[in-house]
């Protein structure tokens, strides 16, 4: 595949497959969580938090968390604060860990959906599970498989195409774009739905995918650990909008 033009072809195929625009939020590392206070409100003394940015969407229009001491008394509520304080950043500790299991979790589907759809898509015989206990040779040898069948879908693309589409998503109204490019593909080899695909899977959320799978794998059978590969594909945001990627 022509280096410089890599990304631009993923991100259009995937572009015309989903037609919108994507992004996700990455939760920050190492985040320390704003300092507590006690504020009075209502008559009783309060202590009140700052919701994190990186956690705001988890809370709705709320932007902060406010608990009651139970008391007037600053020297009581002294003594109860840093006790709720504790118990507010458990709660961010507990919503960012949900957050992070279902993301991962609907990532992994990405990746597994992205991967079988195309394998069956090019008729793969004896596609294996996706699990570490499946024999690391026939998960290599699967994504060897798919490593070459979105390889030979993108680069199907000729510069001429590439500038077409390009100039379509930039002008054009999503449904416009769909049906040019729709008959764009008259006479291809391939179908929309495997270039959807092909585009998909050079992601680096499948890239990660596999490293991941593969590297667990290896470990579960008592086998070397797989180099790390670096990734080329195109580092596109995803996110799930109603059902759809």
């Amino acid at each position: 595949m022509r280096i410089k033009n890599a990304t631009t072809i993923v991100t259009i195929y995937v572009t015309i497959s989903r037609l919108q625009v994507i992004s996700e939020s990455a939760v920050e590392s190492g985040y320390s969580y704003p300092f507590s206070r006690l504020k009075m409100m209502r008559g009783k003394q309060t202590v009140v938090i700052n919701i994190p940015a990186h956690l705001r969407h988890l809370y709705g229009v709320l932007r902060s968390i406010r608990r009651t001491t139970g008391t007037s008394d600053p020297k009581v509520a002294q003594v109860k604060h840093h006790y709720i304080a504790q118990q507010i950043y458990d709660e961010f500790d507990a919503k960012q860990s949900q957050h992070l299991t279902r993301r991962h979790d609907v990532t992994d589907t990405f990746a597994t959906d992205t991967i079988y759809g195309l394998a069956t898509s090019f008729n793969h015989k004896n596609i294996p599970d996706l699990k570490p206990s499946t024999s690391y040779s026939q998960l290599y040898a699967l994504k060897t498989s798919c490593d070459v069948y979105a390889e030979i879908v993108l680069n199907t693309v000729t510069d001429d195409d590439l500038e077409i589409m390009i100039a379509l998503l930039a002008t054009a109204s999503p449904q416009e774009a769909l049906t040019k490019f729709r008959e764009m593909q008259v006479g291809s080899p391939y179908s929309n739905e495997q270039k959807g695909l092909a585009g998909r899977y050079q992601t680096s959320m499948i890239h990660t995918y596999w490293q991941d799978l593969l590297l667990i794998a290896a470990r579960q059978q008592g086998l070397p650990e797989p180099r790390t590969e670096p990734f080329r594909g195109a580092d596109i945001p995803m996110a799930m909008i109603e059902g759809q990627w």
